[in-house]
């Protein structure tokens, strides 16, 4: 685990923290740490996984089956937040169904990500505020994990994307340019879906 350690580090910043259990005292079957300090994005704080790329996960649109990580960035200022236990929840989803999230899916959580914020539900993107070579690292037995970005969204845009798909969100987030790490932004103004 030692290359996915650096492979998160080296971009993330240094692991400070971690939990292997949920708020509700029950073991996760993979840990989220929390890292900052000396990685890509000045004065962020992000939240990973480690250990759920063990679980090999199926693609619902070929059935082949990959290994997958899945982070989340915010200012520190901000952080944590509720971020730790919506990479959990998404996380356990995930097993759960023994599929992996696709780019474009959002997950709706039982809350928002902080008190104060409008933003409930996550979106799977590829890690865009950092170097392409971030995406995929190949680990100590060969296999390829892909590394998932979790972006909070709200409702309004959840819906959005269920109903004109993804590539138009992503269309609106390059127009809109929001801050995608703060927490308490407001949602997009993204007109009718159709």
């Amino acid at each position: 685990m030692a290359k996915l350690v650096d492979h998160l580090e080296s971009r993330l910043g240094r692991i400070q923290n971690g939990w292997t259990r949920d708020p509700q005292g029950e073991e996760v079957p993979f840990q989220v740490v929390e890292c900052r300090g000396g990685g890509q994005l000045e004065g962020s704080t992000s939240f990973a996984t480690l250990g759920l790329s063990q679980h090999a996960l199926r693609l619902r649109t070929s059935g082949r089956e990959v290994r997958i990580e899945l982070m989340m960035t915010t200012h520190t200022a901000q952080a944590p937040g509720r971020m730790p236990q919506g990479v959990q929840f998404v996380g356990r989803s995930l097993l759960r169904e023994h599929a992996a999230i696709l780019r474009g899916d959002t997950s709706a959580l039982p809350g928002p990500l902080a008190d104060g914020s409008v933003l409930s539900h996550l979106y799977a993107m590829v890690p865009g505020y950092f170097d392409p070579d971030f995406e995929t690292v190949t680990v100590e037995d060969g296999s390829n994990v892909i590394i998932v970005w979790l972006v909070p969204i709200g409702a309004r845009e959840a819906r959005f994307i269920a109903e004109a798909g993804w590539p138009r969100f992503e269309e609106h987030l390059v127009k809109a340019d929001p801050d995608l790490l703060d927490l308490f932004r407001a949602e997009m103004d993204l007109g009718p879906a159709s």
